[in-house]
């Protein structure tokens, strides 16, 4: 019964009912790893609510079959949700050692060390990991994006700007990649190249309210500002937003960009 729960794809509720059909099991058997280890899994899709819950049992089923990269790449993911960094990573390092030409293991983990470790030593390790994963697959948006995080942090803009672009191209869709990859550019000083990249992230927004197209709206009236040559197609640009969905989701942004970076605002027939 949990199996065709969670084969299902239902939502927490369901996973709730599937992670009780699990326990049952494991209540008859404790040892079984197939039953700890979708206990586990069921919990951990329960919510983030469940996460430490998850957490244990995944961990069991570790200790029951240690070397399961699945079981340790859950039990990585369980422990980050509940805060548990240096279990998650590592729990992350036993799964890459396991199945070392993981893609999306040596993603996962480097973003652990970038994001909730950060130090300049993370870094360099997250920055190795993600160099690792494109070496083994070459059109891993994901790889190259997060490559494109590192090298910008690490104060290297061209090859930030580069990794973004590359992202960019095997990922047109997600905003985020386009924001960044004008952030890059912006700093290199190539103004044009970065105004065509937020307009692309503005456009390519999953979502309405995606946080990445609003700051692009923001870069735009910047750009517009410090590049009088950019300040007509800036305005036009925004004048766009306004009549677009993203309006909807950030009433007044466009304007507002405009005004606090002291562009004439013509394009919206007033000085």
């Amino acid at each position: 019964r949990g199996v065709r729960l969670t084969g299902g794809g239902g939502g927490p509720s369901v996973m709730e009912e599937a992670a009780e059909a699990f326990r049952g099991a494991v209540d008859l058997l404790p040892a079984a790893t197939p039953a700890v280890y979708n206990l586990g899994a069921a919990l951990l899709r329960a919510g983030p609510h469940r996460s430490q819950e998850a957490a244990v049992w995944l961990g069991r089923a570790v200790q029951l079959q240690p070397a399961e990269a699945s079981a340790l790449a859950a039990l990585a993911l369980a422990e980050d949700r509940a805060g548990n960094v240096a279990a998650a990573g590592a729990a992350y390092a036993a799964a890459t050692m396991l199945v070392p030409a993981d893609v999306p293991l040596l993603v996962s983990r480097g973003v652990l060390l970038e994001r909730r470790i950060g130090s300049a030593t993370a870094r360099a390790e997250a920055g190795q990991l993600f160099a690792r994963a494109i070496a083994i697959d070459p059109v891993s948006s994901e790889a190259w994006y997060n490559a494109g995080v590192i090298a910008e942090k690490q104060a290297r803009g061209v090859d930030a700007a580069h990794h973004y672009a590359t992202a960019a191209s095997l990922a047109p869709q997600l905003a985020d990649v386009h924001h960044r990859w004008g952030i890059a550019l912006a700093r290199l000083d190539r103004p044009a190249e970065a105004l065509t990249a937020f307009a692309t992230a503005i456009g390519a927004a999953a979502g309405p309210a995606e946080a990445s197209s609003g700051l692009s709206v923001i870069e735009v009236a910047r750009l517009g500002r410090l590049h009088s040559l950019l300040s007509v197609e800036a305005e036009a640009l925004l004048e766009s937003v306004q009549r677009g969905p993203l309006s909807r989701a950030y009433p007044g942004l466009a304007s507002a960009a405009l005004a606090a970076f002291g562009l004439s605002g013509e394009a919206f027939g007033h000085a």
